[in-house]
């Protein structure tokens, strides 16, 4: 009987998982547009109630991980997004889709942390949890290649509509979720009770500041995140490239988040995680910079080359940098409460963006991403960027 390999497993489900999100994630925003009566306030207002549940739900389920495994709580969790694909689909009222956005948000909740922790912990039992950020910088790089090939073939083969991507989407994602749940071995955190776990998750992150720094850091990128969603595919038709190319466009961010997982895999050993962390930043702040002063088409690919760049290799090194050092019992609900406090933040900053394009216009959105990069230039000028925690 062949040996099972949790690194080739996870790499396997994210590159599954891969196709069913390039698949919606090139058209997201201005197919959500397409549906009558939404402007981009009222997308906002989807995607603030998509994150609104996750950040509800994020810690409670990073609990349910520990307690009743995390590979049983990441399946539940593929198969309610693929529920979210198919109402995304189907619907066609604002009400419909804020439902949808809603479970998708419980559904990532899930998602959030409990698959990483899984990994982590297999690799625990074989001592071998130094691959980890290898195992992760390679994934990065193999998903981004897949999400291109996907673009690509979006771009130069599909004929059908933007509803038939969401309706693979959720076939991808369900059988997904149900092939996780059949075929991956089990591990669990800490097998105590829900309230018990939640006091030792919250007593170990008020105890550490630099956990606290590290929320911040994830608050950014998701809101630089947000920045991106709304900016790249409006700018893009309005530089006069048209909707069935957009994947085209997709493919210099897959092209250099690709990139970051190769550069992750080379220098995470030979740099500090605080100024990889710095680097990455310089580069979201670039992406921004570049489109706000001249928007044509050859800033706006570098816009997107440099956004990869610093959002791909952000994952990663954040991911090495919390499993080293939070202890295996409480990993994922550590994880899960790092999200929920991001996401709070990201359900403010997706609102305001998509009132104030509203309002002005769509590079209202890079202003933001600007000011937020600017802001945590300022908070590492006066707190410096020590993130270090002292591994357990």
């Amino acid at each position: 009987m062949k040996k099972f390999r949790a690194e080739k497993a996870y790499m396997m489900a994210e590159i599954i998982y891969t196709i069913g999100f390039t698949l919606t994630s090139t058209v997201s925003t201005i197919f959500l547009l397409s549906k009558p009566g939404m402007d981009y306030t009222k997308v906002g207002i989807v995607f603030g109630f998509f994150l609104a549940s996750m950040a509800i739900c994020d810690f409670p389920t990073g609990n349910l991980a520990d307690l009743f495994g995390r590979k049983t709580i990441y399946a539940i969790g593929m198969i309610l997004l693929s529920i979210q694909q198919l109402l995304y689909g189907i619907g066609n009222s604002f009400l419909v889709l804020i439902f949808a956005a809603i479970i998708g948000g419980v559904a990532t909740a899930q998602l959030s942390g409990s698959f990483s922790a899984w990994l982590f912990d297999e690799l625990k039992k074989k001592d071998k949890t130094e691959e980890l950020s290898t195992v992760l910088g390679k994934t990065r790089t193999l998903t981004s290649v897949m999400a291109m090939i996907i673009a690509v073939l979006l771009g130069t083969l599909y004929v059908g509509s933007m509803q038939l991507l969401y309706f693979m989407s959720f076939a991808i994602y369900f059988l997904l979720g149900l092939g996780i749940f059949i075929f991956l071995p089990e591990n669990y955190g800490a097998r105590k009770r829900g309230i018990a776990i939640s006091v030792d998750t919250l007593s170990y992150y008020i105890k550490n500041p630099a956990l606290i720094r590290v929320s911040f850091f994830i608050i950014i990128i998701f809101s630089c995140y947000s920045v991106f969603t709304f900016y790249w595919q409006p700018i893009s038709l309005q530089l006069g490239i048209a909707s069935a190319n957009l994947g085209y466009m997709y493919c210099f961010y897959l092209a250099a988040t690709a990139l970051a997982g190769l550069l992750v895999v080379k220098f995470a050993k030979k740099f500090s995680d605080e100024t990889l962390f710095v680097i990455c930043f310089v580069a979201l702040g670039f992406s921004f910079l570049s489109v706000y002063l001249y928007t044509h088409i050859v800033t706006l690919c570098f816009s997107m080359v440099l956004f990869g760049i610093g959002f791909g290799s952000f994952m990663p090194i954040y991911s090495r940098h919390l499993h080293g050092m939070i202890p295996s019992e409480i990993r994922s609900s550590v994880i899960s409460l790092l999200s929920t406090i991001a996401s709070i933040g990201a359900v403010i900053s997706e609102i305001l963006i998509g009132k104030l394009i509203d309002i002005y216009n769509v590079k209202v959105s890079l202003l933001i991403g600007i000011i937020l990069i600017a802001s945590t230039a300022i908070i590492f000028a006066i707190f410096g960027f020590r993130t270090n925690i002292e591994r357990k």
